[in-house]
């Protein structure tokens, strides 16, 4: 994670108007944001739209920023919240046909590095991540971004839970839950 300290300074600077702090804050995160939104939401282009509303409540919101606790933490409450509502709004507004549902694919993907790699190592890994992203598709919303936050983004159980504002013990259940689902779909290649 960023420098802390660094990123209180910037956050109080903000908060006492200054818009370059703010534009810093948005620079040091920017990337974070989207890339979580689109593992959240599972394509580029809803997540864009995630992400401008993300930024938009941190600069309308961030007077109510305490530094009791971690910016990130709190951004990526927000982040998390603004996914959870697209998704929601989302599944309200679209009704696709059967076929339209098969046929898609989401433009986030995990990538193996590419050193070395023997054409069958590379074909191996590349349906090892079909089946991943199928099975996270398979998650209900809480489980995907508990998973999404613990192994992907590597945070810890108590970070996750001031993430999501819920108890420690509903994360370790969404996780349990999550985590046994994916082995239980990924055991074909656990066990080549």
């Amino acid at each position: 994670m960023v420098d802390s300290i660094h990123t209180d300074e910037l956050v109080r600077q903000a908060q006492e108007g200054s818009v370059e702090a703010f534009e810093k804050l948005v620079r040091t995160y920017d990337k974070r944001v989207l890339s979580l939104a689109v593992q959240l939401v599972g394509n580029t282009e809803d997540a864009k739209d995630i992400y401008q509303d993300v930024f938009m409540k941190v600069y309308s919101r961030l007077n109510q920023f305490k530094l009791e606790s971690q910016f990130y933490t709190w951004l990526y409450r927000i982040v998390v919240n603004c996914a959870i509502s697209y998704r929601k709004k989302r599944n309200r507004q679209i009704h696709q046909s059967i076929d339209e549902v098969v046929d898609r694919k989401g433009d986030w993907q995990y990538h193996f590095p590419q050193t070395g790699q023997s054409p069958e190592r590379h074909t191996i890994n590349n349906e090892i991540l079909e089946q991943v992203q199928s099975t996270m598709d398979k998650l209900s919303l809480m489980e995907r971004v508990v998973f999404i936050l613990r192994f992907f983004e590597d945070f810890k159980i108590k970070d996750i839970s001031e993430i999501m504002g819920c108890a420690e013990g509903t994360v370790k259940n969404y996780l349990f839950r999550s985590t046994r689902k994916m082995r239980k779909e990924l055991m074909v290649f656990i066990e080549t």
